[in-house]
Formats: C-alpha cells, sequence, structure tokens
C-alpha cells in the first residue's frame, strides 16, 4: 500500500490582493516484488518487476489577482515521478534485450525518474473589472488563456544499456478561448496546440 498526503493553503484572500493558494501532494511506497535477477524469467506472485521504493510529489500555484488587474488568473503546477517500469513495457530500438524472445523490448529495467510542469494564465472577462461597463451579456462570458506543458513523457530503453531509461521531453505550447454558458455549468472550449516533439526541434501541430 502507498502512503498518500496532500496539503493545501490560502495564505492571501482579500479584496485588494486577491486570492492565492498553494499546494502539494504526495504519494510513496514500494512496488513490486523481489524475483531474482530477470523477473520475467522468475516472477513472484505475478508481479515482474523487482522491489522499488516509489515516490511522487506534485506542487501547485494559483493567484487570482483584484483591482485593476481583476479577472486575470495564473497557474502552475509541478510533477515528479520515480518508479521502475514493468519488462515489455518499454521499447529498445537497439534490440539488446537480455531475453530472446523479446529483443526489443527492454526486459530487466532499473528505476527512472521523470518530471514536468505546465504553467497558465488567463483573463476572463465576467470576473474584470469591465464586468459593469454596459457591455454585451454574450462578450461577459468568453474567457482568454495560454498555457505551456512540457514532460519527460517519452521513453526508450537506453542502447547501450538495456536497463537504463531514457527519457525524451515533449513541449505544448497553447492559445484557447472558453465560452461559458450559464455560469460554470457549461462551456465551448477553442484550443490551438503547437506541439514539439522529441524527435524533433521543428514545431508540430
Amino acid at each position: 500500500k502507498d502512503i498518500n498526503w496532500r496539503v493545501a493553503v490560502v495564505p492571501v484572500k482579500d479584496k485588494t490582493w486577491g486570492t492565492l493558494e498553494l499546494g502539494g501532494s504526495g504519494s510513496m511506497g514500494k512496488h513490486g516484488k523481489d524475483g531474482g535477477e530477470d523477473p520475467t524469467v522468475n516472477p513472484t506472485d505475478g508481479e515482474n518487476r523487482r522491489r522499488t521504493w516509489a515516490t511522487r510529489y506534485d506542487v501547485w500555484g494559483s493567484y487570482f489577482p483584484k483591482g485593476p488587474v481583476s479577472g486575470l488568473w495564473l497557474r502552475a503546477e509541478w510533477l515528479a515521478i520515480r518508479d521502475r517500469n514493468a519488462p515489455s513495457s518499454v521499447i529498445d530500438l537497439a534490440g539488446n534485450g537480455n531475453n530472446p524472445k523479446t529483443p526489443i523490448v527492454q526486459t530487466n529495467p532499473a528505476a527512472f525518474y521523470s518530471d514536468g510542469f505546465y504553467a497558465a494564465l488567463g483573463y476572463k472577462l465576467s470576473d474584470s473589472r469591465w464586468m459593469d461597463c454596459g457591455c454585451p451579456n454574450m462578450l461577459k462570458n468568453f474567457e482568454f488563456l495560454a498555457r505551456y506543458d512540457t514532460f519527460y513523457n517519452v521513453q526508450a530503453a537506453d542502447p547501450v544499456m538495456n536497463s537504463r531509461t531514457d527519457k525524451l521531453k515533449t513541449s505544448v505550447w497553447t492559445a484557447g478561448i472558453n465560452y461559458y454558458n450559464r455560469g460554470n455549468n457549461a462551456k465551448i472550449q477553442l484550443n490551438y496546440n503547437f506541439v514539439n516533439n522529441p524527435e524533433s526541434s521543428n514545431g508540430n501541430r
């Protein structure tokens, strides 16, 4: 069983400075069981990976200012993971696996670490200082936003050492418009994503 925790605090909340929220969460525990040098050959109780102390940590923050910039909001979050993949779940492009039946996969992986974050900002007209300007109600339902995501989400076995996991990063830039219908009960979203895949430095839409 993993141990899980989560905490959130609101150090600032008033009519002048707005609202600031900070938080974090995590989980930790032992994953897998010891089944010899190659768990695919000698699995223990069907758990085909060696025992690993696995962790997951996450921190985030959001800020909704008041005053002249009311309606603006900012959010960010960072995530880090340490774990061990199951054998045969990660590709080995060099074909160095130690199991002749599955030579193109990682057969006895070591523990890996991966992390990533996102940062976003937006402007919601219904919460802004212009909400009482006499503008048509339809305009007040719009929200404009931008976001950047990046994460080491692509994994492959190291071409020299099969047990080691190489990580490749994907980054995404997003520009979007939200239209709220009946408050927060429903909304229409229109997003444009500009993606930088790990195998290329060129943008892929």
